[in-house]
């Protein structure tokens, strides 16, 4: 009589021994199809990575550029030649003569500045020296050179010459406390980006005096 229990043993056995050996088989396919899924999903995703990392680049690296570019120029100091260079000339005639100083770093008429001021003989030569502003006229100023030579002793030579001075007085524009005439038939444009300083104000009694002398003495181109 056959042995039922024995033979339902080595069947579970065989059944056991087969399942053991499909599953290492499973697995390593499960592995190998998931590592390839990962390793095509890697690869694909790093190739995508450059391409738009190359795409973006130009685009990152001309928008950089330009705001460099943007940045030097905004940031740029534009070097101003000098006045001589774009100097219109002299201003003939009187203009409007207002005594109107402010308490700024703004250049006004009855205020003493340190400009550029060319020579009368040679537009393209000249040096810093004060100016009293009386006027403007579009974005210049209208200005009267200052000396602190006594005119005085040789008025009439001067005046034969065509230089007629009037007397300002001292103020702190001269280092030296030394008192001032300013050339009152002669009126110069001054650039703005060449005044260096303002040196000071005048008393409107004296500016309006420095006024009468250019009326009674209108320059002339």
């Amino acid at each position: 009589m056959p042995d039922y229990a024995k033979l339902l043993g080595q069947v579970a056995r065989a059944v056991f021994d087969a399942y053991a050996k499909s599953k290492p088989s499973q697995g390593g396919r499960t592995t190998s199809s998931t590592a390839n899924a990962t390793g095509s999903t890697t690869s694909a995703t790093a190739g995508a990575a450059p391409t738009a990392t190359r795409g973006q680049a130009p685009s990152s690296a001309s928008t950089a550029g330009s705001g460099a570019s943007q940045s030097t120029a905004k940031g740029r100091k534009t070097a101003t030649p000098p006045l001589s260079m774009n100097y219109p000339g002299d201003y003939p005639g009187v203009p409007q003569l207002t005594y109107d100083p402010h308490s700024d770093n703004q250049p006004d008429p009855g205020e003493v500045v340190w400009a550029w001021i060319p020579y009368e003989e040679d537009y393209s030569q000249g040096k810093d020296r004060p100016a009293l502003v009386v006027g403007k006229d579009g974005a210049w100023f209208l200005a009267l050179m200052l000396t602190s030579q006594d005119h005085d002793l040789d008025r009439a030579q001067e005046n034969r010459e065509g230089r007629y001075w009037v007397e300002i007085g001292s103020g702190p524009w001269d280092s030296q406390g030394r008192v001032s005439e300013a050339r009152v038939n002669r009126i110069v444009r001054v650039n703005p980006n060449t005044v260096r300083r303002i040196g000071g104000r005048l008393d409107e009694a004296v500016f309006d005096k420095v006024a009468a002398g250019i009326r009674a003495h209108p320059p002339t181109a």
